[in-house]
């Protein structure tokens, strides 16, 4: 799974500039109406593992009927925002 974090970091550092722009690490920039910060290598694991959890638990959520509560949704949302995601795991994500 960390060779999986360092290729996505590399992608993410892609995506960044393609929708961002070549801002340095620390900087905000605009995405999506939210204000994002562009992540260093650590933080960007840190985040990509949140989301992991997050996306995992919602598919044990769907798998097993239990109700979706809306914060965690939105949490799984700011995630693949966060992480420049293109699309989204769950119906409804990132647009």
């Amino acid at each position: 799974m960390f060779e999986e974090i360092i290729d996505n970091f590399q992608s993410y550092g892609e995506r960044f500039e393609r929708f961002i722009g070549n801002i340095k690490i620390g900087q905000y920039g605009h995405y999506r109406g939210r204000v994002i910060r562009r992540l260093d290598q650590e933080q960007y694991n840190a985040k990509y593992r949140e989301y992991l959890w997050l996306r995992d638990r919602f598919a044990q959520i769907i798998q097993t009927g239990d109700t979706i509560d809306e914060v965690f949704v939105a949490d799984l949302r700011a995630a693949e925002i966060e992480l420049l995601f293109e699309t989204s795991f769950f119906p409804g994500g990132a647009q």
